[in-house]
């Protein structure tokens, strides 16, 4: 019987010497930040990065509210597996992205305290690969290190069943409380930046300990 386990997405490298680290790491998807951020990757040291990602392990470009334009200027520079939506993308947006890129897409829905049913996701459904659940902040369009309240997460999966998309979910995630995550709610994967980090840099350790959460809690059918 195969076994597998939720995807896993660590998020905001900025450096070649954080990025080689990941040589040892079974993780699926490495993020750069895009858009306006602490982790903000300048779009001449992008292509470096990239390069350097190694082998097996999907290019996510992090984007807010970007035009066609924006995306295109990314894309002759640099090889991008996703475009991940952190902003009010519309799902018109999606497709237009999709079809000129051949790219995976990633929408991402913030959740705010009071939020206990999904927001309406309309046509998405038709043009995303995978719902990303973050922690909402009016300053902020992602990166908080806070949860949200998971307990919203099995309406959102619902839908993603429905419509054939995976669920990710993001939000102050650590390799301590990953796998009461994973145990308690139906999840595709999950999606960690500042819970790998020591002093802003991606430590290995925590990402190492963080697959083991995963493969140990997160193993099914």
């Amino acid at each position: 019987m195969l076994i597998t386990r939720p995807l896993i997405k660590c998020c905001g490298f900025q450096d070649v010497e954080d990025i080689v680290k990941l040589e040892s790491v079974d993780i699926d998807f490495v993020g750069f930040i895009l858009a306006p951020s602490k982790r903000r990757v300048p779009l001449e040291k992008l292509p470096t990065l990239v390069e350097a990602v190694p082998a097996g392990k999907k290019k996510v470009g992090v984007f807010v509210n970007p035009s066609l334009t924006e995306i295109r200027d990314v894309m002759s520079i640099a090889k991008l597996d996703v475009v991940q939506l952190h902003g009010q993308e519309t799902p018109s947006l999606c497709k237009e992205i999709k079809g000129e890129f051949g790219v995976e897409i990633i929408k991402v829905v913030h959740i705010d305290s009071t939020e206990s049913m999904p927001l309406p996701l309309g046509e998405y459904g038709d043009y995303i690969d995978f719902l990303l659940l973050d922690t909402f902040d009016k300053k902020m369009a992602g990166g908080t290190g806070k949860t949200f309240r998971w307990e919203v997460i099995p309406a959102y999966q619902q839908w993603c069943v429905d419509h054939h998309v995976k669920l990710l979910v993001a939000g102050g995630i650590t390799p301590e409380n990953v796998g009461q995550l994973i145990s308690d709610w139906p999840l595709g994967g999950v999606d960690v930046a500042s819970g790998i980090e020591t002093e802003g840099k991606k430590a290995l350790v925590k990402m190492l300990q963080l697959v083991e959460r995963v493969k140990e809690y997160g193993g099914r059918a």
